[in-house]
């Protein structure tokens, strides 16, 4: 079972089919795990989201998201004796997510969280782009 809990602090407009494209991937990306899955995504302002990049990251600055996995990779993950496995959390900002939009080449601002929550997830699992 894969369990998504997503904490939208400021209220903003979810996509219908945000947590059924975030369990789509996770299915993709871990077949044949027999074991529940925990996911917590928090949606917040750009205020916090910038407290939360100068505090981890040493950038005063705001940005679109973070993540914080619990496991290096996919076969940490597998390797897990925890039949729990807490993949640990997504934050995004949706006001900086619309302020760079453009970088992201998506065809309706209705994808812009599912970008976002799937982007955060891979470095969940130890995907990270160049």
């Amino acid at each position: 079972m894969i369990n998504i809990n997503i904490d939208n602090l400021i209220k903003t407009k979810l996509p219908k089919n945000l947590e059924s494209n975030l369990i789509l991937y996770l299915d993709k990306k871990l077949i044949n795990l027999k074991k529940d899955i925990k996911l917590d995504i928090m949606i917040v302002s750009s205020k916090k989201i910038k407290l939360l990049n100068n505090k981890i990251r040493n950038i005063n600055e705001p940005t679109d998201v973070l993540s914080f996995p619990i496991y290096k990779n996919i076969t940490d993950i597998k390797k897990s004796p925890v039949t729990i496995i807490e993949l640990g959390d997504i934050v995004i900002c949706p006001e900086i997510a619309q302020k760079n939009i453009d970088d992201y080449h998506l065809s309706t601002d209705e994808n812009l969280l599912t970008f976002l929550a799937i982007h955060g997830l891979k470095h969940l699992l130890g995907i990270h782009h160049k």
